[in-house]
């Protein structure tokens, strides 16, 4: 037995307000007590675990409420059928082996390891990615050292670009780039399923030889990192920027109640929730994917907010409505 299972165990124990000696612990795992006294010491260390001796009761127990483990058997469940989905998953198998998953089980208490196989996890559409590109790009990253690729953007065309790799996202099964790119001066994501050739150079990024601020033209990144927090972070979906835009959206019927139980933003906030339907805001810089995430509900969401989302949510109608 694992301590991460003995904790769990411990915990559940302590939650529930059952007496809970040293002895106890020893004769359910068969370890000693002096294995027993380090689970101990580390819920104490690691989890700021309330753990005291009721030397009236001659037994541990919780000082106060503890909930920061209240769910930590099921947590484990959740990391492990998440985890053994992307193992049955071909563009995943190379990255996920079998033996982690083996000691992702053995960590799983064994009152719950039963109903591990009666959990799916059905993972979203995902995109491949080659072991080559991936080694390419995270020895790029490892050794900030740019990338010279050989890309094709949504609209067909080709470039030829000089980036510095910053990040490497999976978002809703689809892998991007999140690079530093020389060519416009700023921050770009890209798909990297539209990259061709992709080389490793031996130029350094070009922290290693300037520092902060980068200069590249009219731009000036003097808190770099912050500017890249932004761009991750700042705005809806992986078309990111770092000027963003709230919008309102409007959702009825069906549409309703499943956006209800979803976040779209971490800056999302319920503007109006009533008889005439949900009413969400948050910021965005893109309507490309946005603009999906609409049309896909059909008559039961529109954006109210701003003007130009308006006129390109009708102009796409538009376009559709001549395919009939």
């Amino acid at each position: 037995m694992s301590q991460i299972e003995r904790i769990i165990w411990i915990n559940e124990k302590l939650q529930n307000h059952q007496p809970l000696t040293i002895t106890a612990v020893m004769n359910h795992f068969k370890v000693s007590e002096r294995q027993v006294k380090r689970d101990i010491k580390r819920m104490r260390e690691d989890q700021n675990a309330p753990i005291i001796w009721n030397a009236d009761k001659r037994c541990y127990e919780y000082q106060g409420s503890f909930d920061q483990m209240k769910f930590a058997g099921q947590e484990m469940i959740l990391a492990y059928v998440m985890l053994e989905a992307l193992a049955r998953n071909q563009n995943y198998s190379a990255v996920v082996s079998q033996e982690l998953l083996k000691s992702m089980t053995d960590n799983i208490p064994s009152n719950y390891r039963k109903i591990c196989d009666r959990i799916i996890y059905q993972l979203p559409y995902s995109q491949e990615i080659s072991p080559e590109k991936f080694y390419i790009i995270c020895q790029s990253m490892n050794n900030r050292h740019r990338l010279h690729i050989s890309y094709t953007n949504n609209s067909g065309k080709s470039s030829e670009r000089d980036i510095e790799p910053e990040r490497l996202i999976n978002y809703e099964g689809a892998w991007y780039i999140i690079a530093f790119d020389y060519e416009s001066g700023e921050f770009r994501n890209f798909n990297i399923s539209h990259i061709g050739a992709l080389v490793e150079t031996d130029i350094e990024y070009d922290d290693h030889k300037k520092g902060y601020p980068k200069m590249i033209g009219k731009h000036s990144y003097a808190n770099y990192e912050e500017h890249l927090t932004r761009y991750v972070e700042g705005s809806y979906g992986i078309f990111k920027g770092s000027a963003t835009t709230l919008c309102q959206i409007q959702f009825t019927g069906m549409a309703a109640n499943i956006v209800r139980g979803q976040k779209w933003h971490s800056k999302q906030v319920v503007k109006r929730d009533d008889e005439n339907g949900l009413v969400i805001q948050f910021p965005f810089s893109n309507s490309t994917e946005l603009m999906g995430k609409i049309l896909g509900y059909g008559v039961n969401a529109r954006p109210l907010e701003p003007p130009e989302l308006v006129a390109e949510w009708k102009d796409k109608i538009t376009q559709l409505s001549s395919l009939l």
